[in-house]
């Protein structure tokens, strides 16, 4: 019986392969599609999936999986959370480390993925 399929709209090699690794392992075969999606601006990670699902999937006609991932700082809670990559190009690593002078610098990483289809 051959493999279901899944695309994975993304361009991060990285992602691509740990997303193959995992489904492959559910009889599930990730296959990798760039498209350029649409950089919703607001804090809401599940509006940016929809929004990026939806518009991938206009594109595309096929069911399909997004993501979108950020870190968010104890110090600031929800930041830059959905705004990592538009803070880290507007401020660079050194911003951030200077915003986090004399704060707590826990930090974790959220990934949020969509389906559609």
């Amino acid at each position: 019986m051959p493999k279901k399929e899944i695309l994975f709209i993304t361009d991060n090699k990285s992602k691509l392969e740990e997303a193959s690794k995992i489904a492959n392992e559910y009889g599930i075969q990730v296959i990798g599609k760039k498209i350029k999606l649409p950089e919703l601006m607001t804090p809401n990670e599940e509006e940016i999936i929809i929004e990026k699902a939806k518009y991938a999937f206009e594109k595309i006609k096929k069911p399909l999986i997004v993501d979108d991932a950020g870190i968010y700082f104890e110090a600031y809670p929800n930041f830059p959370g959905a705004f990592t990559k538009f803070i880290i190009k507007l401020l660079g690593f050194e911003g951030i480390f200077k915003l986090l002078e004399g704060k707590d610098k826990k930090a974790y990483f959220q990934c949020t993925i969509g389906f559609y289809g």
